[in-house]
């Protein structure tokens, strides 16, 4: 029975390309003279002298984090600046209070926060002290020009 500790992981032979796919761990571990992984490498470069090396990056992320810079100090910065930021405050400070006893509070907090801003991810701009969308800053080609 083989042991499991000892083996090697990292590379991959595809005979039908003739093709050595190989992670960039096992792959920076092959410079190494003095490595396994360099063996490895020199025993299939041996027996298959025309073999293509390719090198794959790490993982890639499979889904962007919408909610990556969410934190209660950004929640509470965007509710300052809307028209009822006192009352919307008082909320959220009631749903943190509510969450404490959530099996994740954090969770919680940011579903609410979510429900009630849809649109919270939307670029906004700052315009006397108030946020209004880009939509609302275009110029209106309707309205009438006075002189």
């Amino acid at each position: 029975m083989a042991n499991k500790k000892n083996k090697i992981k990292g590379y991959e032979i595809d005979f039908t390309t003739n093709t050595l796919y190989m992670n960039y761990k096992f792959a920076n571990a092959a410079k190494d003279v003095f490595s396994k992984e360099y063996e490895i490498y020199q025993k299939i470069c041996n027996d298959f002298q025309n073999i293509k090396v390719i090198v794959r990056a790490g993982r890639k992320a499979k889904t962007c984090n919408a909610n990556k810079r969410l934190t209660y100090a950004n929640m509470e910065e965007y509710i300052s600046v809307q028209d009822n930021a006192d009352e919307l405050m008082a909320y959220f400070v009631m749903v943190q209070k509510e969450s404490k006893k959530e099996n994740s509070p954090y969770a919680y907090v940011r579903n609410w926060f979510v429900e009630q801003f849809p649109d919270y991810q939307e670029c906004k701009v700052f315009k006397r002290e108030k946020i209004i969308s880009f939509a609302d800053t275009a110029p209106q080609e309707d309205e009438e020009k006075v002189s």
